[in-house]
């Protein structure tokens, strides 16, 4: 999987497990309350009930996925592709020529990622991964569930 890009086997995801999951997703409401998304959905999934082993996570090539303004990275990612030879120019080219974005006005958001050249935002840090937002009511014992700690 990548981002909003899987091929699967619709077999692993019509089994017991996996359809009690999104079952029990489904029937919490927050689909429609909180926003999960799919890509939420999706990965956490893969994420949790499917082997790494059976999981290819594509990197070879770029991709870009933003939501808001075009004239420059509201809420998204860009990504180079991990093999590109020259990763720092390859940005550049689909900064300036693909996206016309300002690269000194992004350059807050450029880090690596596992060899990876990414612009993210928000920035990872700032990510759910560094503590769950406000607005996902997530405790330990609340039993409900939220993908944000897992996914990011």
């Amino acid at each position: 999987f990548y981002n909003n890009f899987f091929i699967a086997n619709i077999d692993r995801f019509l089994e017991d497990d996996v359809q009690s999951f999104l079952s029990v997703l489904d029937n919490s409401g927050n689909i429609f309350v909180n926003r999960w998304n799919d890509l939420i959905i999706q990965s956490t999934t893969v994420q949790l009930l499917l082997k790494k082993q059976n999981t290819f996570h594509f990197t070879g090539w770029s991709y870009a996925h933003n939501s808001g303004f075009n004239s420059s990275l509201h809420y998204g990612i860009l990504q180079v592709g991990k093999f590109n030879k020259n990763p720092v120019q390859h940005y550049y080219q689909v900064m300036d020529r693909d996206m016309d974005w300002s690269v000194e006005a992004h350059q807050h958001m450029l880090y690596m990622n596992n060899g990876i050249l990414t612009l993210s935002s928000p920035a990872p840090g700032k990510c759910c991964a560094a503590k769950p937002g406000e607005y996902w009511p997530h405790t330990e014992d609340s039993g409900i569930l939220t993908p944000n700690p897992m996914i990011c």
